[in-house]
């Protein structure tokens, strides 16, 4: 089980007083000696032979984030950030997701060894947890981590109606990506049986993922096995926009996006 979620995982005196010290910096010169002075504070935290906690982790880690934004290159610290994804600390397992989505590169050797808890954290019943692994796999494109996980995001498809409607979305959407690397676990047959059940709940929340997933397999693999899907995007989806809700919405258009990806189906 996570910790509080609703805690403000923000309010790291640390780091609130380094990005004040960056601001107030006069010059590109003293902007980046700044940063290099708390790069070397860093390295020395994470080298000591003093173990450090979560806390102490996660403020580090959200430092490393902030001078890389800046521009800074960031080439340590990779393993505790990782490390942070394990904890049951909300504060500490968001911060490890959001780090490694941004520091790390497809070919990471810390994602193979984390494989396993990012597998836990989708497995958990926790909605949280599930979205931030989905989220993970389909931003990091990493060909082992994709066929380690592959079979159990695909069962966010499969057995639809039992997860939750907002991670059953990033999980359609993660399933396009997976589908471009992973070719060989597409059944046509099997995935339009599917996604007829999808659409049939007419849920805007899961609507436009499912969009995505059918344009990306017709662009993959041609358009048969999916015409009863297409027809069914246009003539109950798009034609029944007047169910659409107020959130979706945007200038008076009803769902505007996922008009524009029915229509690219359609094109297709």
């Amino acid at each position: 089980m996570l910790s509080n979620p609703n805690q403000n995982y923000n309010n790291i005196r640390g780091l609130t007083i380094l990005i004040s010290d960056i601001r107030n910096s006069t010059t590109r010169e003293a902007e980046a000696k700044r940063v290099e002075k708390e790069l070397d504070k860093i390295r020395k935290k994470f080298n000591s032979n003093k173990a450090l906690s979560g806390y102490d982790k996660k403020k580090y880690v959200w430092k490393l984030l902030y001078i890389y934004i800046l521009g800074y290159k960031i080439d340590f610290g990779y393993n505790y950030a990782a490390d942070l994804i394990t904890s049951i600390k909300f504060s500490e397992k968001i911060t490890g997701y959001i780090s490694m989505s941004i520091l790390f590169k497809e070919n990471n050797p810390e994602i193979s060894i984390m494989i396993n808890s990012i597998k836990n954290d989708l497995l958990n019943q926790n909605s949280l947890c599930q979205s931030m692994a989905i989220t993970l796999t389909a931003n990091l494109n990493n060909n082992e981590l994709i066929a380690n996980l592959s079979k159990e995001i695909f069962t966010f498809l499969s057995r639809f109606s039992e997860k939750s409607l907002y991670v059953a979305k990033k999980a359609l959407v993660c399933l396009g990506r997976i589908i471009k690397v992973n070719k060989e676990m597409h059944d046509a047959t099997v995935y339009s049986r599917y996604i007829l059940k999808v659409l049939d709940l007419k849920n805007f929340e899961t609507l436009l993922g499912a969009a995505s997933l059918v344009a990306t397999l017709i662009q993959t693999f041609g358009t048969s096995g999916y015409e009863e899907v297409a027809m069914k995007f246009f003539n109950e989806i798009l034609y029944k926009m007047k169910e659409c809700p107020e959130e979706y919405i945007y200038y008076h258009i009803k769902a505007p996006w996922l008009q524009i990806k029915i229509l690219k189906i359609m094109e297709l």
